[in-house]
């Protein structure tokens, strides 16, 4: 069953959603990616429920249902700052049970971030199609935003990812016309998550040491899948998994084959739960 929660986190009001389960076997916090909310994760929450885990998700600053200025953030840190606020949420209301903690593209960098700057927040961290470096769109324009992000921080560019995330027209199709969608995103918002973030969690992934599985769509146009290959290979941890789905694009748990996706999540899960 889904509860509505209103979280207070840096003075703004951050909508979340708790789903839990009688018995839960361990909890799962979700963080989204850039432009979206938790709404888009629904198919894949109510799998993770009908396995018997509790799961919590949030809406980022400035996304969906939350608060803040429409694709707008001034500091990548408020976006970590929220994911470790959840994490410690659910652990305040589940005290007796083991954590993890997933992120999908943007949300996928803000939990490399979290695993980067914590120790023993969670029991294993889930990356998929994580950007963990400078997404190909923005390798060669870095200056250039930089430079955008000051001189008019608030401008706006239009959301153009829809096409890229997935091989169903459907799924596209209810991407573009998602009224909670982000339909427009902001220099600064983009120099953030883009550069700053991006580029401090490959910076940074040698003080990672979670247990992680690490997960790509090889055909991924939108997070660069050698970013997966390179941080697996550079972070610490002793208990690494990396999976690249053949032909996948970017959005794995909404891509044809996102059971066989969420298949492998279960199966890694169900090991470190015992």
């Amino acid at each position: 069953m889904k509860e509505v929660l209103s979280l207070n986190i840096g003075g703004e009001t951050i909508y979340a959603e708790k789903h839990a389960v009688e018995g839960a076997k361990a909890v799962i916090t979700v963080i989204h990616g850039l432009g979206e909310h938790i709404g888009r994760y629904a198919y894949f929450i109510g799998k993770l429920n009908e396995s018997g885990y509790t799961v919590y998700g949030l809406d980022l600053y400035g996304h969906g249902q939350s608060g803040g200025m429409r694709g707008y953030l001034d500091d990548f840190q408020r976006f970590v700052d929220e994911a470790i606020y959840l994490v410690n949420y659910a652990k305040a209301e589940n005290p007796d049970k083991k954590h993890f903690l997933f992120g999908h593209s943007m949300g996928g960098c803000i939990v490399s971030t979290v695993g980067e700057q914590t120790d023993g927040l969670v029991d294993g961290i889930i990356l998929s199609g994580a950007c963990t470096d400078v997404p190909p769109s923005a390798a060669k324009l870095q200056g250039a935003i930089k430079v955008l992000s000051k001189i008019a921080p608030k401008a706006k560019l239009g959301n153009s990812l829809g096409e890229f995330v997935s091989r169903d027209k459907d799924v596209v199709e209810y991407y573009n016309t998602d009224p909670l969608n982000l339909k427009k995103l902001t220099f600064s918002l983009y120099n953030q998550f883009c550069v700053i973030g991006a580029n401090n969690s490959r910076d940074n992934a040698g003080k990672f040491s979670y247990p992680v599985i690490i997960l790509h769509g090889s055909e991924d146009k939108l997070s660069d899948p050698q970013a997966s290959v390179n941080f697996y290979n550079n972070i610490s941890s002793s208990d690494k998994s990396l999976k690249m789905y053949e032909g996948l694009y970017h959005e794995i748990l909404n891509e044809p084959e996102k059971d066989e996706v969420i298949s492998d999540i279960l199966a890694w899960l169900e090991e470190r739960v015992k």
